[in-house]
């Protein structure tokens, strides 16, 4: 989570639109509206941002298990990265860690382990073509909770908020949020020559992310990558 007010970012974005005033009085503000225009645009823009580059969305938490080894991130979640390690009975012990383990070799193993219980979990399988859901090795009878890391979609910021809510994502994604709430602001215009700096400010999002990159490098969980490299070896 970033440090940056998003009442700031949405007001140099009112800048760059050529409005004539800045700040809490949208009552002048006769184009583009300070909370119910320009923050919905600003807070769409962290949710892009988080979606071509998840790990801008990184949110480690203690996360208590449910029941069985079958489990799904929070409701804010967009998908799973990874779990580190025992968080104990009251969720603040810190236990041992949890390594990854492939459905293939576990079933191998012991073909009965979606119904393994332990004194804590040993290992966590994923399958990213599910990013809601991972599974837990053994499941530890009761209440039980792990280091979880997955990624956080954005939330939606009030109105009354625009002047004390931080981003949810770092300072340096500042000026891309700046470009895609400018961008998306001036397609609300028909005129022409519009769409072309609409065009501008939404290639200088891109840009800033690096979206040139290759798309499964910024989607693939850390340890899905480091497969990878190794299957390659």
């Amino acid at each position: 989570m970033g440090t940056i007010v998003i009442g700031t970012i949405v007001d140099a974005a009112r800048r760059t639109l050529f409005e004539l005033k800045v700040g809490a009085d949208s009552a002048a503000d006769k184009r583009w509206d300070r909370t119910r225009e320009l923050l919905p645009r600003a807070v769409a823009a962290q949710r892009a941002i988080v979606g071509l580059k998840p790990e801008a969305g990184s949110t480690s938490v203690a996360f208590q298990l449910g029941a069985g080894a079958k489990q799904t991130i929070p409701s804010n979640g967009l998908m799973f990265l990874s779990v580190d390690h025992n968080l104990g009975a009251n969720g603040s012990t810190v236990g041992p860690a949890i390594n990854r383990a492939y459905r293939e070799d576990l079933t191998r193993v012991n073909p009965e382990w979606p119904t393994a219980t332990g004194a804590a979990v040993v290992r966590f399988l994923h399958d990213p073509r599910d990013p809601k859901t991972f599974y837990v090795y053994p499941r530890p009878s009761g209440t039980w909770y792990v280091n979880l890391l997955y990624v956080a979609i954005p939330a939606t910021v009030a109105a009354g908020d625009i002047d004390t809510a931080t981003i949810s994502v770092d300072d340096i994604y500042d000026t891309a949020i700046h470009d895609f709430t400018v961008g998306y602001s001036i397609l609300k215009n028909f005129r022409a020559g519009e769409a072309n700096k609409a065009s501008m400010f939404l290639e200088r999002f891109r840009s800033t992310l690096g979206i040139q990159n290759q798309a499964e490098l910024s989607l693939a969980a850390l340890d899905d990558l480091a497969d990878l490299n190794r299957r390659r070896v």
